[in-house]
């Protein structure tokens, strides 16, 4: 095993990478010297072959990118190699047919590590397509307007498209502005997938999931024999915003066979919707899933769906024999469905008859069906057991004033409550012996990283929940011997069972386009000329070296978001900054720019005993009325 250096950006040639590619063998590391960082490999003879399993490794040449010259594909791996790609930039990549900048042949694995995929345009996948039998894992990387519908393939995602019997694992990355056919951003089909700590935001559909759709999680599908095992798809705190798909699910739909199993947890679902498509359906505007399914310690959050399941859509399937559906500790807040067809503003249920449906410690607040069913929505009659939760002012715009909260009376587990009273005959109560008080909840609101409504003081239901509650609440917190109602336990103590690593966003030495969520996040934008986004929630913008000048922040709130400039004033003076106020200490100032709301921020290197030099650091927009020159819009 050995390292080839490539060691110039020519498209072939003695020292390209198109040469070293010809001369690698199985378990060589083809590596880029130093002086190929921040410059560009195009390709002008078509796309790149990889035969061997090798790695690829562009640590050594940071911010280096290979470009499909929007042309060609850029790397086709042969049948049965095992490749890694690593610390890459893979930028206009172009093929109508199987990925757009990657495509793994069959019976292959890739390994992706901390890869840009950006501006690629794909048949089916316009980031990468993973084979027959190929398992894919993706860690640390970003998927960034990537476009998978040029053929309208029905198999097609805009970031990954991953084909039979293949695993995918992803890990720690981020997918924004992405367009699928299917899956805005990630399809799968008939195989395990598992997807944790990523971020899915702004992408679209235009028939199915804009963030994940998944057809099935083993081999089997709608034809797996009774006695098969079966798959699991699992999400795992991961955050889904702003993504708008059409038919099902707004970003997320997953699809399971037979024993297949699908695990939504510690997960945020917000601002997500779902449009009728060209069949007139509309389900899930956060979620549709079905079969065998396990949501725990998930918000849903102001998702709309044009007709049915405002934050999420559960149905069963035929080959799913006697499915369990549980819903526990997770906060359903704001969703909508809308139209003259809106049913299930909250959850719109459509289980085969033999399933299991248990909603557990659950709180369901202000969502709105403009038909029926503020809350719930069943299909049938099957049974739904409600324990623990609180269901509280869901409203349904029908003229009969019928199906407030639910369309249905619901299985009554104990330690429920409701509100306000049932209107009249034609909306009944939601389980028959649920309290009628008011929960004395708070607003929607970010805690530990994560968005619930929490318990007011004098709540009704502080200690009133029956036994069996899960040992800890949506957030991570301890629940006690008396356990509260809802999703929320007063006075728990953090023991870590929930955890997600989404809120901290690091840039490279590249001009980097970094966008937020509504969480709270630490974006690091690092050097290169940067344009950061926070979104909403309190964020932070780190700034550790006066080489990381040149950014434009582009929605900074006074009053809740914070610029820290902590380690760069570290930087410049030997013994550590150890004031309070840069700005009065004569390190910082705050210029007005071109209008009321933007600001360049300066820095002075040597400060007041130096020659008063201020040089430009970062430009920001803010976006209120209010200015950034205050030391309080500073962490120093």
């Amino acid at each position: 095993m050995s390292t080839i250096t490539v060691n110039n950006t020519k498209d072939s040639g003695a020292g390209s990478l198109r040469d070293a590619l010809a001369k690698a063998k199985t378990g060589d590391t083809i590596a880029f010297a130093q002086n190929l960082a921040n410059q560009k490999i195009t390709l002008t003879s078509g796309e790149l072959s990889v035969k061997k399993s090798i790695t690829i490794d562009g640590a050594g040449a940071e911010n280096l990118i290979i470009s499909g010259n929007k042309a060609s594909r850029i790397f086709f791996t042969a049948y049965g190699t095992d490749v890694t790609l690593k610390n890459l930039n893979l930028t206009d990549g172009h093929n109508t047919g199987k990925g757009g900048a990657v495509r793994v042949s069959s019976y292959s694995k890739i390994t992706v590590v901390n890869v840009q995929f950006n501006n690629n345009v794909g048949g089916q996948g316009g980031g990468i397509h993973v084979g027959y039998r190929s398992d894919a894992t993706v860690i640390d990387s970003i998927f960034n307007n990537n476009d998978g519908t040029i053929t309208k393939n029905g198999f097609s995602a805009g970031a990954i498209a991953n084909d039979n019997n293949g695993s995918l694992t992803v890990k720690g990355s981020r997918f924004t502005n992405n367009r699928g056919q299917t899956g805005g951003a990630i399809y799968t089909q008939l195989g395990p997938l598992t997807v944790e700590n990523s971020v899915f935001l702004n992408n679209r559909s235009k028939d199915g999931a804009a963030g994940i759709f998944a057809d099935g999680a083993s081999n089997g599908g709608p034809r797996a024999s009774a006695d098969a095992s079966g798959g699991t798809i699992k999400v795992s705190g991961s955050w889904f915003e702003g993504n708008q798909g059409a038919g099902a699910g707004g970003a997320l739909y997953l699809y399971t066979y037979g024993k297949d199993k699908t695990i939504v947890e510690n997960s945020t679902i917000l601002n997500n919707k779902v449009t009728a498509n060209y069949k007139g359906l509309a389900m899930g505007g956060g979620a549709r899933l079905n079969g065998n399914v396990t949501v725990r310690n998930v918000t849903f959050a102001n998702n709309t769906s044009e007709r049915q399941g405002g934050g999420l859509w559960l149905d069963g399937d035929t080959t799913s024999k006697n499915a369990v559906i549980n819903i526990e500790n997770s906060t359903f807040s704001g969703n909508k469905a809308t139209s003259e067809k809106g049913y299930g503003g909250a959850i719109t249920i459509n289980p085969s008859a033999s399933a299991s449906l248990n909603v557990v410690n659950s709180t369901l607040v202000n969502n709105y069906a403009q038909n029926n069913g503020g809350a719930f929505w069943v299909v049938g009659k099957q049974t739904v057991t409600l324990t623990n939760s609180i269901v509280a002012n869901n409203t349904a715009n029908n003229l009969l004033g019928s199906g407030q909260q639910s369309a249905f009376q619901l299985r009554d587990g104990g330690g429920n409550i409701e509100f306000p009273a049932p209107p009249n005959s034609k909306s009944p109560r939601v389980t028959a012996n649920s309290l009628i008080a008011d929960p004395k909840l708070g607003s929607l609101q970010n805690l530990n990283g994560v968005l619930v409504h929490p318990l007011l003081a004098g709540s009704p239901a502080i200690d009133k929940g029956v036994a069996d509650a899960p040992t800890i609440d949506e957030r991570g917190f301890s629940r006690d011997s008396k356990p509260d109602i809802g999703a929320f336990e007063v006075g728990g103590k953090n023991i870590g069972g929930v955890t997600t690593n989404i809120d901290k966003l690091n840039g490279t030495s590249a001009r980097d386009v970094i966008i937020g969520t509504s969480n709270h996040e630490r974006i690091t934008g690092l050097q290169g000329a940067d344009t950061l986004t926070g979104g909403g929630g309190n964020d932070q913008f780190i700034y550790t070296n006066v080489r990381d000048r040149g950014d434009t922040i582009t929605d900074f709130e006074v009053g809740k978001d914070k610029i820290v400039f902590t380690q760069l004033l570290d930087s410049l003076i030997a013994t550590g900054y150890t004031g309070s106020n840069a700005i009065a200490d004569g390190y910082v100032k705050v210029v007005q720019g071109s209008s009321a709301k933007n600001f360049n921020v300066q820095i002075d290197a040597d400060g007041p005993t130096g020659q008063d030099i201020f040089k430009s650091l970062i430009t920001v927009n803010i976006t209120n009325t209010d200015t950034l020159n205050n030391s309080t819009n500073f962490v120093f």
